[in-house]
């Protein structure tokens, strides 16, 4: 069973920052369980276009290769079926995304590094992805107190080579921490 299921190692992993370790692209969430579109809108070109405007295009993912990995959770179980991810760098830009999306009744499903194993990161109907990825800045480092503040979208093991410089460690150490970013949980200033 695990060799069906697992590819060796991964080779990818590493490389890509993102790995298929099914050999099957699972159904469609939706096909699989019993579940109800709320009260929100398709996407349409106006909208699109306002994001266009907003972020620009390299900062939009509409190419259907492109979109898998962030449709498909890490474990393989689960896929959605967004047809826009979307990529801002800082909070104002998340914030005009939320309030647009929130006035023409559009769903959202934030996105850190998808590395989630319960598939929480992953759109479940059509969502617009709103991921984290591009919002990777240390904003301040307090070396006495030892206080990192930092954007959503960090890794944390850039984190923690960063602080190495000043002799000081993310206090933090998670499994894939290549790969993982800061999420909610994590919020709380830890003290480096």
């Amino acid at each position: 069973m695990f060799s069906k299921v697992y590819r060796p190692l991964c080779v990818n992993f590493f490389r890509k920052n993102w790995a298929r370790c099914y050999y099957d692209t699972p159904d469609f969430t939706k096909n699989n369980y019993n579940i109800q579109r709320g009260n929100y809108n398709s996407l349409d070109e106006s909208h699109i276009s306002y994001f266009r405007n907003l972020l620009g295009d390299d900062r939009l993912v509409m190419d259907l290769s492109d979109l898998e990995k962030y449709n498909i959770d890490w474990m393989n179980h689960l896929r959605g079926n967004s047809s826009l991810v979307l990529k801002p760098k800082t909070t104002r830009e998340v914030s005009k995304i939320l309030t647009f999306c929130n006035e023409n009744k559009l769903a959202v499903c934030p996105q850190g590094g998808n590395t989630s194993i319960v598939g929480g990161s992953v759109p479940v109907l059509d969502e617009i992805v709103i991921s984290t990825e591009r919002m990777n800045q240390i904003l301040d480092l307090d070396h006495i107190s030892g206080v990192l503040v930092c954007e959503a979208g960090c890794i944390l093991q850039d984190l923690d080579n960063k602080l190495s410089e000043f002799d000081l460690m993310m206090p933090l150490t998670r499994s894939r921490q290549q790969i993982i970013r800061i999420r909610p949980d994590d919020a709380p200033r830890f003290r480096c």
